[in-house]
Order: structure tokens, then sequence, then C-alpha cells
């Protein structure tokens, strides 16, 4: 079904607010939530966030969740598809909340490359063993890749947990940054005690925040 599940939104949130953004890509925004969230961070601080999303369809997320009313500019693409036909891309936050696992493992290594040349900072939320096939006749909603803490690391700049849901769905939360940063701009996430007796729940015991700050 298009949209987020209510995994890690109150550290999203808090790291969005951190990284402090101008202008921000939301790919895969499903329902908008994201969107939601940055203007609320807008009228929070008031001043304004640019907001940019990118969505493969049209018809069942864009129309229907009438994201043109929460972005200011809508990118109806394949995400993959943007490394060679959006080479000017550029910002300051890159937000992909339950995305990456739709596309190929290639090509979603190949989209957090180009991603590190053109922002400050990349957040992503991935469910790890969240199974999820064709919903209905919406045919990108089907995971077909695995990531996990470890595949961050071929990233330069990257970090990342693993947390799981009271019911068993395990999730990452990763912060891939940008090649150009020096590892003092880096946003850090990771583990805030070393030794668990039982299984961290998400958003616990997650520490987060600039690297040599």
């Amino acid at each position: 079904m298009p949209g987020s599940l209510s995994v890690f939104d109150t550290v999203m949130k808090k790291m969005i607010e951190l990284a402090d953004p101008d202008v921000v890509l939301d790919i895969g925004p499903g329902g908008g939530k994201y969107g939601q969230m940055l203007r609320a961070i807008e009228a929070e601080r008031g001043r304004w966030i640019r907001k940019m999303c990118c969505e493969v369809d049209k018809e069942h997320v864009i129309d229907r969740f009438n994201l043109s009313a929460v972005y200011d500019e809508i990118i109806n693409e394949d995400a993959a598809k943007l490394i060679k036909g959006y080479p000017s891309l550029t910002g300051d936050l890159v937000i992909m909340g339950d995305v990456i696992e739709h596309l190929t493992k290639s090509e979603g290594a190949d989209l957090i490359e180009y991603l590190q040349y053109r922002f400050k900072h990349i957040f992503l939320v991935i469910p790890v063993n969240f199974i999820s096939y064709e919903y209905m006749d919406h045919t990108h909603e089907s995971h077909i890749a695995i990531w996990r803490t470890q595949d961050m690391a071929r990233f330069e700049g990257a970090y990342a947990v693993e947390r799981r849901t009271h019911d068993g769905n395990r999730f990452v939360l990763a912060c891939v940054n940008g090649i150009m940063l020096t590892p003092a701009d880096h946003i850090v996430v990771r583990d805030g005690v070393l030794v668990s007796e039982r299984p961290l729940f998400y958003e616990e015991w997650i520490e987060f925040g600039y690297l040599n700050r």
C-alpha cells in the first residue's frame, strides 16, 4: 500500500531539524508524510523550505494524495532514472522513507552515489523483513532488495542502526553524507548502548548529531 509506517518519525523530525535544510527532495513520498513534517518545521522556524518530491505513479499516488498541495515541485519519474535524466538536481537533504527496497540493489546503490554528489545528507528508513508484493494494481509496491546496516558501510560517510517494531518487523535508519562534506559536517546516527540483552525497538537508544561538534 502506498505510504510509510510510523517508524522513526520522532527521530527523523529531529534529524531534519538538525540538518536545517533549505531545499529537500523526498523520494517516494507516499501520502506526503515527510512533506507534512517539513511544513510543520517551516511553521516552527518561520522560514520556507523548498519541498520537492519524486514519485513514479501519478494516478495512484500523486493525484490520489493531492501531493501538489504538499510539495512545491513534483518530479513524476522513476527514482532510478534521476541519475541520467536530472544531472543538475541539487539541494541540502534527501529523504528516502520506505523506498530504496523497491529498487534493485544495484539501482539503489547507484542512486545513493548520484545523490551523494548533489546533496549534503541523505536520510533513509528501510524495512528489512517487511514483505510487500504488488498492491491491487499498484505494481511499484513490491519489495525486491534487502538492505542491512552493513550494506550502508560501502558508502563513504554512511552511518546506520537497526531496530524492530513490537511485532518483529526490522527497520534500518541510516544517514549517508555528501561526498564533499568533511567528517566534522557529517550527521551521524548510531546505537546509544553497546550491549543489550534484548532486541532494541524503534526510536530506543538511538543517538544522532554531528560527528565532531
